[in-house]
């Protein structure tokens, strides 16, 4: 009777065992799982660290260009400025001097060919007057043009420093997550391996009873 309570006891002891060990394997396979996530998430890493190193050039490239387009701005309102003094000075003497100022030119001619000659001029002067003021409305637009490409490449570059930084402190966040995952799991695995022995030596110790009882 002794030998058979002990030898229940023993088995009994065996199935737990058993759990135990089912429990550790689940672990073992869940840790594995994760761990092999971890890997592909490492080589995510790698690929985001090289996208990002990519961007950071990228940034590197962007922020020369600005700095040249600010350069060429500063040159075209410089232009847009003498541009606009020298207009100003020749509306205001053509104010000033009225249309009479052009009639005066060829009212001065002195015979048919100079008449012909202060015509060409007129038409000249005319002529320069329409490229100056559309050259001085060109300039106006560039330099337009220029701060609006500037401002949109200035938020581009933030927009872009924003998203790499997003990405790092996920990417970050994630491996820290994944790395308490894996930690919890040594932990538990490690439980595991304490109980399988402790029920290991009880089995041995049943044994060791069952033996000296037979």
């Amino acid at each position: 009777a002794e030998i058979d309570a002990a030898e229940k006891e023993k088995k009994a002891l065996k199935n737990s065992l058993t759990d135990v060990e089912k429990v550790k394997k689940s672990l073992m396979q869940s840790k594995a799982d994760l761990t092999e996530y971890v890997t592909r998430l490492d080589e995510n890493v790698d690929m985001i660290v090289a996208r990002i190193d990519d961007l950071n050039g990228q940034l590197d490239v962007k922020a020369q260009e600005i700095e040249t387009k600010k350069a060429e701005l500063e040159d075209a309102i410089e232009t847009k400025d003498a541009q606009y003094e020298a207009m100003t000075k020749r509306v205001q003497s053509m104010y000033e001097e009225g249309d009479s100022y052009y009639l005066e030119i060829l009212a001065g001619s002195k015979g048919y060919a100079e008449f012909l000659n202060n015509m060409d001029y007129v038409s000249q002067l005319a002529d320069y007057d329409n490229r100056v003021f559309t050259q001085y409305k060109e300039t106006v637009e560039y330099v337009t043009v220029c701060k609006e490409q500037l401002e949109a490449e200035e938020q581009v570059l933030k927009e872009t420093k924003a998203t790499q930084e997003s990405e790092q402190k996920a990417l970050e966040d994630l491996i820290s997550e994944k790395q308490k995952e894996i930690e919890k799991f040594e932990n538990d695995i490690s439980n595991k391996d304490k109980i399988i022995k402790e029920y290991e030596a009880e089995i041995a110790e049943q044994t060791a009873v069952i033996s000296e009882l037979e």
